[in-house]
C-alpha cells in the first residue's frame, strides 16, 4: 500500500513488481490490518485491468508524480524502507475475453495478440525478479535484510589476530568443521535431507545487536563462533552443534542451567517453525530435566524433534548431549519438551511495527470483535513513555456479487452448494467495520486510484512523506 507511482501501474497491469521508499519518506511505522468487504472478499486489490483510455483523478495523477519523483531519488540516496506489492495476471473487463479475436478478424490478430500477452507477462515476471532482487540487494547493504541459509554460512570467519578470543574462534572452528557427526550431516544435505545454517548469521547486522542468544552471549568466552544447525525441511528435526566457553558458568566450572534451558528453548523452536503456518512461533510452555553437569570449554550437540503439530501447535522434544570422540557414546546432559504456538496476525503485526518495520497484513476478518482487538493490541504499547503503534484499518468495500465474479477457485460456488461449511458471507456472517481509516471501492475505482487513495491518506496523516 506503500507505493510510487510506477508500482501502482504495475499493480494496475497485475504484474508482480517490489518498489522502494524514497529517502525521505519516514513512515511512523503504521500496520496496516487489511481485510475484505461484505463477504469473503479478496483482501489484496483485484485482479481488474483498466483500459488506458479511462481518465484518473487530477489528484491522483499529481500524487502518482510526486511519487515518481521520490522513486527517482531513491535510486540516487538508498531506500530507507521498503515494502513489495503483488498480483495476478491480467484480467480483462468482463464481456472482453483475452486472445479471442471479434467476428470476421483474422486469425493473425489473435496471434499478435496472444503475442502481446505473452510478452506482457514475460515482462512482468522479470521486473518482478529484478525488483526483489534490488529490494534485497538494498536491505543487505543497509544491514537490514534477512539472509538465506547458504548466505548465513558465507558471514563468519574467525579473526585473523593474534588475541586470544580470536585464536579460540580459528580453534573451534577448526574443531567442529572437522568432526565426523559435522561432516555426516553435510552429506545429508547434499542429498537433500537436511539444510544447513548459522542461524544467527541470517540475522541483519541491528537485529542480532540486539539478540541474547546472537549478540550478548555471543564472543570470547562465551560462544565464540556462532552454532551450525542442520534443519530437516517441513520442521521435523534439527541437529545443532555449539562450542560453550568458560565465561557462562553458574557454578565455577559448569555451564549455567539457565543457558542450557535458553539453548532448548530456541533449538526446539527452530526445530518446529517449518512446521507452524506461519513459520514463526512463541513458546507455550518448556520442561526441562538436567541429567548431568556440563563443564564450562564444552562442544555440545543439540538434537530435536517435532512430535506433533496441529493448527497454530506445534509440541517437541529434544536433548543436549557432548560431541562425543569417534568411537565413544555421548553424554546426555539435558532432556526437554515444549509446545510451541504460531502468533495470531494481530501479535505478528505489532511485533513488526514495535520494532519500526511496517506491517502490512491482508486476510479476511469477518468480525468487529477479532479487528478491535488488533486495535486496543497496538494501541496498548509495552512502555508507558511511547506513542500507540499507528493502526490503520482499510475497508475494502465489494458487493458479493462481484466477490463471487472474482472468485477463480470457485469457493462461493461450492459454499452455495454446502460444500464448504461457515463460509464468510454465504454461511458465515460478516461486520463491516464501523469506522475505519480508509474505505476503498475496488468495483468503482482502479486499482491506480485506489492505491493513489491510500498513499493521500498516509501522507496526510503524516505517516509517510512525499518530496
Amino acid at each position: 500500500m506503500y507505493s510510487t507511482r510506477a508500482a501502482a501501474r504495475q499493480m494496475a497491469q497485475r504484474t508482480p513488481t517490489s518498489c522502494q521508499l524514497n529517502a525521505a519518506a519516514r513512515p511512523a511505522r503504521p500496520a496496516a490490518w487489511h481485510h475484505g468487504g461484505r463477504a469473503s472478499r479478496a483482501a489484496a486489490l483485484p485482479p481488474t485491468t483498466v483500459p488506458q483510455s479511462q481518465p484518473q483523478s487530477r489528484r491522483a495523477s499529481s500524487r502518482a508524480d510526486a511519487a515518481a519523483a521520490a522513486a527517482a531519488a531513491a535510486r540516487g540516496s538508498g531506500p530507507s524502507g521498503q515494502t513489495a506489492a503483488s498480483g495476478g495476471a491480467a484480467t480483462p473487463p468482463p464481456g472482453h475475453p483475452a486472445g479471442v479475436p471479434g467476428e470476421g478478424r483474422p486469425r493473425r490478430r489473435a496471434g499478435r495478440a496472444l503475442g502481446r500477452g505473452l510478452l506482457v507477462v514475460l515482462f512482468g515476471l522479470a521486473s518482478c525478479g529484478a525488483g526483489a532482487y534490488a529490494s534485497w540487494r538494498a536491505l543487505s547493504s543497509r544491514g537490514m535484510g534477512f539472509y538465506s541459509d547458504a548466505e548465513s554460512l558465507e558471514r563468519f570467519a574467525p579473526g585473523e589476530g593474534e588475541g586470544e578470543g580470536d585464536a579460540q574462534a580459528r580453534q573451534v572452528e577448526q574443531a567442529i568443521n572437522a568432526h565426523p557427526l559435522v561432516a555426516e550431516l553435510r552429506r545429508r544435505g547434499e542429498r537433500g535431507e537436511v539444510v544447513e545454517s548459522r542461524p544467527h548469521m541470517k540475522m541483519p547486522r541491528a537485529y542480532r545487536a540486539r539478540s541474547l542468544t546472537g549478540g550478548a552471549l555471543a564472543g570470547p568466552g562465551r560462544v565464540p563462533v556462532p552454532a551450525y544447525a542442520w534443519v530437516e525441511p517441513g520442521g521435523r528435526s534439527l541437529v545443532s552443534v555449539v562450542f560453550v566457553g568458560d565465561d557462562l558458568c553458574g557454578h565455577p566450572g559448569l555451564v549455567h542451567g539457565g543457558f542450557l534451558a535458553t539453548m532448548l528453548d530456541e533449538g526446539l523452536a527452530r526445530c518446529c517453525f517449518g512446521a507452524l503456518p506461519h513459520g514463526v512461533g512463541v513458546t507455550a510452555n518448556l520442561t526441562v530435566d538436567y541429567r548431568a553437569p556440563v563443564p564450562a570449554g564444552s562442544y555440545l550437540v543439540l538434537r530435536a524433534e517435532t512430535t506433533r503439530a496441529e493448527g497454530r501447535k506445534a509440541w517437541v522434544k529434544g536433548r543436549i548431549e557432548s560431541l562425543p570422540a569417534g568411537g565413544e557414546a555421548p553424554v546426555l546432559y539435558a532432556e526437554a519438551t515444549a509446545l510451541f504456538v504460531s502468533p495470531k496476525f494481530a501479535a505478528v503485526a505489532k511485533l513488526f511495527a514495535d520494532s519500526a518495520t511496517i506491517a502490512i497484513t491482508s486476510f479476511i476478518s469477518p468480525y468487529r470483535a477479532d479487528r478491535d482487538l488488533a486495535r486496543r493490541l497496538h494501541a496498548a504499547s509495552q512502555d508507558p513513555q511511547d506513542e500507540a503503534l499507528p493502526f490503520v484499518e482499510v475497508f475494502v468495500d465489494v458487493p458479493l456479487e462481484v466477490a463471487e465474479q472474482r472468485d477463480p477457485k470457485g469457493l462461493y460456488k461450492k459454499a452455495r452448494a454446502g460444500e464448504i461449511k461457515d463460509f464468510t458471507g454465504i454461511s458465515a456472517p460478516y461486520e463491516e467495520p464501523t469506522n475505519p481509516e480508509i474505505t476503498i471501492k475496488t468495483h468503482e475505482s482502479s486499482v491506480e486510484e485506489c492505491v493513489a487513495h491510500i498513499v493521500d491518506w498516509l501522507v496526510e496523516q503524516g505517516h509517510l512523506q512525499l518530496p
